[in-house]
């Protein structure tokens, strides 16, 4: 029974991170996505940077950075939050570029009749565009979050006792 017990805890401690990661991502997927959308290019281009750059570095490093690399400055992540925070700075990157793909995807015609309508862009954004294109992001925005559950397992490489840390210890 103390194996059930801990493998309980292992089941909690990954969808625990992914959970956090989850809303975390999408929160900074969005708020990517509307600054790459951004009309001005002061906004527009540091945050096509940071997006590029968080989704040039892998995961594992990522996480290998912040629990190994941030104690060097001062700063110590416990193992949880080296993994969400990781998980939630490349998946948000990725999830950022998947939604403004899916707003870009859409007719001009769409954006157009907002603003005939006497919408601002924020408004066309919110009340047009972004409940369209979410519908059709659904199904790619649902795969990644299943690939940031699938990453959580790359957390036993910096201790966190999840489901595969717990079966390499069994």
């Amino acid at each position: 029974t103390a194996i059930w017990v801990r493998f309980g805890e292992a089941t909690l401690a990954t969808l625990s991170a992914f959970a956090a990661a989850a809303v975390g991502a999408l929160v900074l997927g969005f708020v990517l996505a509307i600054g790459r959308l951004s009309d001005h290019a002061w906004v527009r281009i540091p945050v096509g940077w940071i997006v590029e750059i968080l989704r040039a570095v892998p995961v594992l490093v990522f996480m290998l950075l912040l629990y190994y690399g941030l104690p060097v400055i001062g700063i110590r992540l416990s193992p949880y939050w080296a993994v969400v925070i990781a998980l939630i700075a490349y998946n948000g990157s990725v999830l950022s570029e998947v939604i403004r793909a899916g707003v870009e995807s859409l007719p001009r015609g769409q954006s157009a009749a907002g603003y005939a309508l006497g919408l601002r862009k924020s408004n066309v954004m919110r009340l047009i565009l972004l409940p369209q294109a979410i519908r059709a992001m659904l199904p790619v925005i649902i795969a990644q979050l299943v690939v940031t559950l699938k990453d959580t397992a790359l957390g036993f490489i910096i201790t966190y006792p999840e489901l595969l840390y717990f079966a390499r210890q069994l």
